[in-house]
Order: C-alpha cells, then structure tokens, then sequence
C-alpha cells in the first residue's frame, strides 16, 4: 500500500536528476523518474508518494506542494529581471511582514493598489495593510485566503510582459498564492507594508 505524506527538499541535482527528501526520520534518496518538475529548491515543501520495498521505503513520486506556474506560451522575448537592489529592497520587506489570512481588496487607483489584512481566527484580530505603489497590471480576485505572497519569479514574470508593456528592471512583479493554489500578480512601482493592529 502506498503512503502519500508532505516533506521537504533536502537537496537537489537537475544535472544528476537525483535528490533527497528530508522527512522527520532519516532522509530518503529519489530520482527524476519520481519527479514532476526538474527545478525543486531546498527547503521547498513536496508532497511525496510512497511504497514499501521489504524494510525501506521508495518514493514512487514527488510533486511541489504548491504548482508551479504554467503562463501561456506566448511568443516573446524574454522580460528583464528585477534590478538587485530593488529585489533585495523588496525581499527585506517580505521577510519582516507578517502576512494575515484573508485580504480585500481596500483601495484601487493610479496611484496605489490597497489590501486590507485580517486574522480572522484570533480576537481582537490583527490587521495590516499592503500597499502596491503606482500599480501598472494586476490579476486580482476582491477577496482572498493568503498562502504565499513573494516576488515573481522569471516564468511569471515572462508571462506578466504578455500582459503589459511597461514591464521593466525597475518593475516590481508580486507574486500571490491563494489556499486554493491559485495565482495572482500585481506589477507595481514599489512595495509598502504597514502593520494596524488596532483600528
């Protein structure tokens, strides 16, 4: 009987097409024929299938446990990364956020794109604010379960170029995963975060 649970990457070889799990127990070595994409990242949740073969276990398949992205293939050239100090800008901010679960949609012009944060599990709940600066694209739905919240990687931000053509080095490309695992993105000039948890 196979045995589905969730793990993590421990390491990964595209060029060897080897890589190993890190389960609570000792790790456990698979290789690309289990895998379902080539580019897994340490540290990267999977969901991995199992089958017992007399005393171990053999990983039978290993998938993200978020999906990746799969844009149109649009005929394209490829689109500008982010400049690095924007990113490094950026990233900082993302680390010292403490994202809530469900957002809304607040606020929407020229000049700024606003979602409302709210815990709705906790009382009096914990609230914050993101704000997409100068907003040039953005696939949004009014209200969303927030699981990941990240900057584009390139796939996506190909895919976002398709869609505007004001996309550049200086273009902030947000990447947001519902619970669902639906993506949404918002190509902004800059990135500002506050956190209210008082009204």
């Amino acid at each position: 009987m196979n045995e589905i649970v969730t793990w993590r990457i421990l390491e990964w070889s595209r060029e060897l097409g080897r890589g190993r799990n890190s389960p609570k127990s000792d790790p456990i070595d698979f290789d690309a024929s289990a895998a379902s994409v080539d580019d897994f990242e340490p540290q990267e949740e999977v969901t991995v299938e199992l089958a017992r073969e007399a005393d171990t276990w053999k990983v039978t398949s290993i998938r993200p446990a978020i999906p990746r992205f799969v844009g149109a293939q649009l005929s394209c050239k490829p689109a500008p990364g982010l400049r690095g100090s924007l990113a490094t800008e950026i990233n900082r901010l993302l680390k010292q956020a403490h994202f809530q679960e469900t957002y809304r949609i607040q606020r929407w012009t020229e000049d700024a794109l606003a979602l409302r944060g709210e815990e709705v599990t906790v009382y009096p709940p914990p609230r914050d604010t993101i704000e997409f600066v100068e907003p040039l694209y953005a696939e949004l739905p009014a209200r969303l379960s927030l699981d990941v919240f990240r900057l584009s990687n390139a796939t996506e931000r190909n895919y976002l170029a398709s869609k505007t053509d004001d996309l550049s080095a200086d273009s902030v490309a947000i990447t947001l995963i519902d619970a669902e695992k639906r993506y949404f993105f918002v190509v902004c000039r800059a990135l500002r975060y506050h956190s209210t948890t008082h009204e």
